[in-house]
C-alpha cells in the first residue's frame, strides 16, 4: 500500500512529529511505501525522517495546490493519511483528489480556536462546539490570541473539509467525543491511542521509604503544577516532590513553593532528556499528572503505568482511557487539590498498594498501549479505507472495568 502522509512539519518538534516519523518507519517495515507532504522543515533528526520518508514533497502555503498535485501524480498513493495539517488549500486539494483520506486528530486544534479547550482566565474546560460563543464568551481566548471573525470562518471551513474525509482517527475517547460534538459521524471515528517511547528501567520501581512523588510536566498553567504544590503542602510525613520540566509558569510555582513552606521538599529539576527520565521513574513511588486542561491522552501517564507506577491525575480529557480509579491509580475531579492530596497520601502510606496498582497498570499497558497493537489497528483502518470498506471503531474504554471518578 502506498500511503501519502500530510503533516505540517518535517523534522522532530513535538509528540505529533514523533508519532508521524515512527509510524511511517514501522509501516515501511511492513512493506508499505510512505511519502510525505509537508510545509515546514526543522533540522532535528532529519536522518531518521529521511529513512521514514524516502519520498517527500514540500508544499509551501503559496503553492500548496500545485505541490499536492505533484505528490499525487508522482506517488500515486492508495490512501492519504493526514496528521496535523490546517492549510485550507492543502485540505481542499486532498479532498478533490478522490483518493481515500484518513485524518488523525492529535489535539484540540481542529475544533478549538485557542487549541487548549479551556478558558485561560478561569481554567474551566470548554464543553461547546465551535460556534459564535467562541467569539462572544471566551474572553480569555480572544484577548490572549487575538482571534477574529476571519479565524473563526477559517476554522469552520477546516472542520467542514475534514468532516468530508473518509475516516477520522482520534487519539482518545475524549477526542472522539469532541469530534461528535462538532458534527462528525460517530461510526466514522476510530480510537487509536498513540504510544510513547518507553525507556526501560535499569531496575523496577523501588517504592522506597523516600516517598518520591514524580511530576514530569511542562510548567505552564494548564499543567496544574501550582495545584500539585498546594496538594503536597497538605501531606503528612516524609516525602520529596520532584518536578521535571521548564515553562513560563515556573517562576510563579517556585515562589508558591516557598510561600507554602516546601523548600527542600519540592525539587525543580528543570528539563531532563527523555533517556535520563528513567532514573527518576525507578526511584518514584507515585507519578502525579495534575493537568487541568483537557489532556488529549497524557502520554506521560501512559509511560508511567507501562513502567509499573501508580498515577494520581485529575479527571480531564483522555486520562480516563488509561487510568482507572482504584485499579492503577486515582482520578480526581479537576482542580480539587484537597482530594488529590488524600490520594497521594494513601499511596505513600501503603507501598503494597503502590506495587499492586503498578502491576495492574502494566497489564493494562501491555494489553492496549503497545506500539504494535496500535499499529495493527491503524494498518487495518488504512487498508479498509483504501478498499472503500466500513471501518470498525475501536473504543477501549468500553472494555474497561467501570470505576467512578473520585470526587
Amino acid at each position: 500500500m502506498k500511503i501519502l502522509f500530510a503533516h505540517q512539519n518535517y523534522g522532530d518538534q513535538g509528540g505529533a512529529e514523533v508519532y508521524v516519523r515512527d509510524t511511517a518507519r514501522a509501516l515501511s517495515l511492513r512493506d508499505h511505501q510512505c511519502g510525505l507532504l509537508f510545509r515546514d522543515c526543522t533540522p532535528k533528526n532529519i536522518e531518521a525522517w529521511n529513512a521514514s520518508f524516502p519520498r517527500r514533497w514540500p508544499a509551501p502555503s503559496e503553492a500548496a495546490g500545485a505541490a499536492v498535485r505533484s505528490a499525487l501524480d508522482e506517488f500515486k498513493p492508495d490512501v492519504i493519511f493526514v496528521n496535523n495539517e490546517s492549510c485550507l488549500d492543502i485540505l481542499q486539494a486532498l479532498r478533490r483528489s478522490k483518493v481515500p483520506t484518513v485524518r488523525v486528530v492529535h489535539d484540540h486544534n481542529l475544533y478549538c480556536l485557542r487549541g487548549y479547550r479551556y478558558n485561560y482566565l478561569t481554567r474551566k474546560i470548554c464543553t461547546k462546539p465551535v460556534g459564535l460563543s467562541c467569539l462572544t464568551k471566551c474572553l480569555g481566548c480572544i484577548t490572549r490570541n487575538g482571534f477574529s471573525l476571519t479565524s473563526y470562518s477559517r476554522k469552520k471551513q477546516e472542520l467542514s473539509l475534514v468532516r468530508a474525509f473518509d475516516h477520522v482517527v482520534a487519539v482518545s475517547n475524549y477526542i472522539k467525543d469532541q469530534l461528535v460534538l462538532n458534527g462528525f459521524e460517530q461510526d466514522r471515528i476510530s480510537v487509536i491511542h498513540p504510544v510513547p517511547k518507553i525507556t526501560k528501567l535499569k531496575s523496577p520501581p523501588r517504592f522506597g521509604s523516600e516517598n518520591i512523588i514524580l511530576c514530569p510536566a511542562q510548567i505552564i498553567r494548564g499543567k496544574g503544577v501550582d495545584l500539585l504544590l498546594r496538594a503536597v503542602s497538605l501531606l503528612e510525613g516524609r516525602f520529596t516532590c520532584v518536578i521535571l520540566g521548564e515553562g513560563r509558569h515556573k517562576a510563579y510555582c517556585q515562589r508558591l513553593a516557598a510561600k507554602l513552606g516546601l523548600d527542600g521538599r519540592v525539587i525543580f529539576e528543570g528539563y531532563v532528556p527523555h533517556d535520563l527520565v528513567a532514573d527518576y521513574f525507578s526511584k518514584a513511588s507515585v507519578v502525579a499528572v495534575p493537568s487541568v486542561w483537557a489532556e488529549p491522552c497524557a502520554l506521560v501517564g501512559v509511560e508511567a503505568i507501562s513502567l509499573g507506577l501508580p498515577v494520581v491525575a485529575f479527571d480531564v480529557g483522555g486520562n480516563s482511557d488509561w487510568l482507572q480509579t482504584g485499579i492503577n491509580g486515582f482520578l480526581v475531579r479537576a482542580m480539587n487539590h484537597h482530594i488529590f492530596a488524600q490520594r497521594l497520601q494513601a499511596l505513600l502510606q501503603n507501598k503494597e498498594l503502590c506495587a499492586s496498582m503498578g502491576r495492574n497498570g502494566q497489564e493494562i499497558a501491555a494489553a492496549e498501549f503497545d506500539f504494535q497493537t496500535q499499529l495493527n489497528k491503524l494498518e487495518a483502518v488504512l487498508e479498509r479505507a483504501e478498499n472503500g470498506l466500513p471501518v470498525a471503531t475501536s473504543n477501549y474504554a468500553n472494555n474497561l472495568t467501570t470505576t467512578a471518578s473520585v470526587r
